[in-house]
């Protein structure tokens, strides 16, 4: 047969003839007889085919293995419907606190599988849809365009690669690649569409905290009920030396040793950026100065919620102007007796055998030295305090001959507001400001003007005074806080502090006793609900705590929600329609494989016969059968390529007895022989 093309000048009038490998003749051809009778083949020899069908058949679906392929679709698309059930669940149970969720192990290790699974079921469906729909539209008729990008559209990365193949992605491209595009969107939708979070619930409680202006009464009973004052007074002493004996990462801690909240000094803060309220941030950092040891008892929060507060409170501030070295080793404190060890009339203090303090009782009195003390801002004279430690020399015999490190102060009262935040039981003070309510005159220091503040002043010194000519720790602690009890250095020279330094250590050990001796049995245990058990001298405050709940729920992402529900939706629809085509198609199945290419191809020699075979069962029946793509025309001066029967080695012939024309040569690449 010879067809006519045109020529390179684009001349219809000008032909040229190009002839296409003739088919085998007449003779080598199968005789098919369509009837019930065996097929007759002739008597050349052909490829034997162990079950090939004898005699014509009907075109027939079922089968084990069409009846197991079905199976596993319907199952497929079954179990694929359980991601709804998964986005429903997650939906019903959406801002649920995740303790009443039921199965929650079993919600979540669904979300972290889902990624997996999803674009597995994906593939298995839309890739057995795609291609009954080619077979479907195969047998209706349809453009090989059509049918190639279906046939090619069974998988993800193939549908990409297929379209650009083509160049011309149409309609139905366009639709492939979509539909593909939910593999990896529903994938995230199962994963992304269980969140969790947090809801909150604010609500108030009322607390109570330790004022700082509560008497000093170690003769009174203790919040037990049953303590006496001297084991008060121990009791005191205890709490105080522990606080000194704490390590330095309680020392510099927000919160003292029982948990409670220390107060900063509002003086020492390094963030001076106030708001437009005068509130200041408290970093809580090491640096951050704390007015005493001890922290503000209070009554005890929620332990499993956080909350914040504000509270009024004071600590005291010394400013100490004059701090030196005094030679003469006989130099005592102001007014004691001639002894140096009881305080004279109108005056207050005591003295150990290597420190001790003064402070005159009446503080208005400034007749003592001019022109110290100062004045407040409004003209009350401050309270004067005296310091006295003995400084060890190296003289063995004579161990204090190094003089006395001597010190005039003045003490103030500062009045603060603070703003708490607490995580459980753990309160930090996070911002404070000068107070913005009224208090009596700063000047007057709330708590030393009553009948037992004489006694502060003695059970300060006797709390850590020693017996002996050795440095305690309450002297030591101005040069090493962090640990006071340490005597390995047998010199501290106070007097060469940093006065500024000198003054907050000083009001820090003053601060500190003062919480223990008011606060004995509330610093350990907390601050009781009620007045029971509580000194006559002890003054409370209220404030309201606001509490927040945090309560996790399980949160339902409903954007992520409807992706996924859109995407197993399309699964589901595309998956029944492959089963409706499935069942519907009377064409025999075909797979893209080399047995359904060489259907009725005249260079392959089968037995006459098995048209109705589906691509499996031809498979199964052809897979010995040995064929090669190569050249059908080799004794021609140009050749032609096709798929024809292989059955030797080297120069492999159709059958035995062929002619040399039907024989198939191997190629030959470049330009050694040219190929029509």
């Amino acid at each position: 047969m010879n067809i006519l093309y045109p020529s390179s000048n684009g001349n219809s009038s000008r032909l040229s003839q190009r002839s296409l490998p003739p088919l085998p003749p007449s003779s080598q051809r199968a005789s098919v007889v369509l009837t019930d009778s065996p097929l007759v083949a002739p008597s050349e020899k052909y490829v034997d085919i162990p079950k090939w069908p004898k005699t014509a058949q009907g075109i027939r679906h079922g089968g084990f293995f069409t009846v197991f392929s079905c199976l596993g679709n319907v199952l497929t698309v079954v179990v694929a419907c359980a991601f709804f059930a998964f986005g429903a669940f997650v939906l019903r149970h959406d801002r649920v606190p995740t303790s009443d969720v039921p199965h929650l192990g079993l919600l979540r290790d669904s979300a972290r599988y889902g990624p997996t699974v999803f674009p597995i079921f994906l593939e298995a469906i839309v890739g057995q849809a795609v291609h009954a729909l080619a077979l479907w539209r195969l047998e209706h008729g349809e453009r090989m365009k059509i049918l190639d990008q279906l046939l090619g559209s069974t998988s993800i990365f193939a549908t990409v690669v297929t379209q650009l193949k083509y160049r011309n992605i149409g309609l139905l491209g366009t639709l492939l690649l979509l539909l593909w595009s939910l593999s990896p969107i529903g994938g995230q939708a199962s994963l992304r569409v269980l969140d969790f979070g947090v809801t909150t619930n604010m609500y108030p409680q009322s607390m109570k905290y330790l004022r700082m202006d509560s008497e000093y009464m170690p003769s009174e009973p203790s919040a037990d009920g049953e303590m006496d004052g001297q084991t008060a007074i121990f009791t005191t002493e205890a709490v105080y030396g522990s606080s000194l004996l704490s390590p330095w990462d309680v020392k510099s801690s927000p919160l003292d040793t029982w948990g409670n909240v220390k107060i900063p000094m509002i003086e020492r803060l390094s963030n001076l950026t106030k708001d437009s309220e005068g509130w200041q941030q408290v970093d809580n950092d090491n640096a951050t100065t704390f007015s005493s040891l001890i922290g503000i008892p209070t009554t005890s929060l929620p332990s499993d919620r956080k909350a914040s507060f504000n509270m009024e409170t004071s600590y005291w501030v010394l400013d100490c102007p004059v701090l030196k070295l005094s030679n003469d080793s006989t130099t005592e404190l102001p007014g004691m007796d001639s002894g140096g060890v009881t305080p004279l009339p109108d005056w207050q203090g005591k003295r150990a055998m290597n420190w001790g303090i003064s402070s005159p009782l009446d503080q208005f009195n400034t007749t003592l030295v001019q022109p110290f003390p100062p004045t407040n801002t409004t003209g009350t004279p401050l309270r004067r305090m005296y310091y006295l430690s003995m400084e060890e020399s190296d003289n063995i015999h004579y161990p204090f001959r190094g003089g006395n490190s001597y010190a005039e102060c003045t003490m103030n009262t500062s009045y603060v507001e603070v703003r708490a935040a607490c995580n459980g039981r753990n309160c930090t003070v996070t911002h404070m400001r000068p107070s913005t309510q009224e208090h009596i005159d700063p000047a007057l220091i709330n708590g030393l003007t009553g009948a037992y503040s004489n006694f502060f002043f003695t059970y300060f010194v006797e709390a850590i005074a020693g017996s002996s000519y050795k440095l305690t720790a309450v002297q030591r602690y101005f040069t090493n806080p962090a640990s006071p009890f340490d005597n390995v250095h047998p010199s501290i020279a106070l007097y060469q502090l940093d006065k500024e330094d000198f003054a907050t250590k000083f009001a820090q050990l003053l601060n500190t006793f003062w919480l223990a001796g008011i606060g004995l049995a509330q610093i350990p245990g907390g601050m009781p609900e009620s007045r029971a058990g509580l000194h006559s001298g002890t003054n409370t405050s209220t404030t309201t705590a606001t509490v927040i709940q945090s309560t996790p729920v399980l949160v339902c992402n409903r954007g992520w929600l409807a992706a996924l529900f859109v995407a197993t939706g399309m699964m589901c629809l595309t998956g029944v329609l492959g089963l409706v085509l499935e069942f519907t198609r009377k064409t025999p199945d075909l797979a893209i494989n080399i047995s359904s290419l060489a259907r009725d191809n005249p260079y392959i020699h089968l037995p006459p016969g098995g048209s109705a075979l589906d691509s499996a069962t031809r498979g199964r029946l052809m897979q010995n059968v040995r064929i090669r793509f190569g050249d059908v025309k080799s004794e021609e001066q140009v050749g032609h390529i096709a798929m024809a029967s292989c059955e030797k080695a080297e120069e492999e012939v159709i059958g035995s007895g062929s002619p040399p024309e039907m024989r198939v040569a191997r190629l030959k690449g470049g330009k050694e022989r040219l190929y029509a």
